[in-house]
C-alpha cells in the first residue's frame, strides 16, 4: 500500500500529524491541538518526507508537527512523535 492509499484510508478516523524535519517546524516549541480522541501519526524514513508526501498528508488535513532541533531516527521519532501529542 502506498503512503497515498493509507493516509487517504486512514484520514477519516481522527486527526492526523506528520513528523516534518522542516526548520520552521522544528522550531516549533508548543504541543499540538489534539482534538478527540483519536489520532494518527505519519513519520518518514530517515532520509525525511519528499513534497509529494508532505503534499498529500496536507491534502487530507494532517498538521506538521516538530520534534525538536535533532534529525531522529524513524523509531526515535515514532515514540518521540507519540510522547509529544499525549503531552508526556
Amino acid at each position: 500500500m502506498s503512503l497515498t492509499d493509507a493516509v487517504r484510508a486512514h484520514a477519516v478516523n481522527g486527526q492526523g500529524f506528520f513528523a516534518w524535519a522542516a526548520p520552521a517546524v522544528r522550531a516549533q516549541s508548543e504541543r499540538p491541538n489534539v482534538i478527540g480522541p483519536r489520532v494518527w501519526l505519519v513519520v518518514g524514513p530517515e532520509g525525511g518526507l519528499v513534497e509529494e508526501e508532505v503534499n498529500v498528508l496536507r491534502e487530507v488535513g494532517a498538521t506538521a508537527i516538530g520534534l525538536g532541533p535533532w534529525v531522529l531516527r524513524s523509531e526515535t521519532a515514532a515514540i518521540a512523535g507519540i510522547a509529544l501529542l499525549l503531552n508526556v
